[in-house]
Formats: structure tokens, sequence, C-alpha cells
């Protein structure tokens, strides 16, 4: 009989990363055991980075558009 841990880590961290706007179920998964704690570890070092680069993103364009006001202004 199969259970939910003969899924492979990329499925499993798919199902985590669902869970993750609940912090408890987030929690409870990690303190299920070794596994599931360093695939919970993992996708929040995911998350972590896309955030990142998407307020990098944000940052860029806002200074392109901030730059561009200032140049519209002042010609």
């Amino acid at each position: 009989m199969c259970s939910i841990n003969d899924l492979p880590n990329e499925v499993l961290e798919k199902i985590i990363l669902h869970l993750l706007p609940s912090h408890r179920d987030i929690q409870n998964c990690q303190e299920l055991c070794q596994r599931w704690a360093v695939l919970v570890e993992h996708v929040r070092r995911k998350k972590a980075k896309f955030f990142q680069k998407a307020i990098d993103k944000m940052v860029l364009y806002v200074g392109k558009l901030v730059i561009l006001m200032f140049e519209l202004q002042h010609p």
C-alpha cells in the first residue's frame, strides 16, 4: 500500500507550497519528521528568493518611473 511518503520531494514541495498561507499547517508539516522539515525549509527559501526578485524588479521599475517623471517635468 502506498502512502504520502512514497511521493517524490518535488510533489511534496508543491503540497507544502499550497499550505504556506496557513502558518499552523506549515508548522505541523515541519514537525512530522526530518524529511518534511527539510522540505518546508526548502520551500520557504524558494519563496523568499522569488519574493526578493519581485521586490528588486519593483524597485527598478519605480526608479525608472521616477526618472521618467523627472525628465518630463524638466525637459
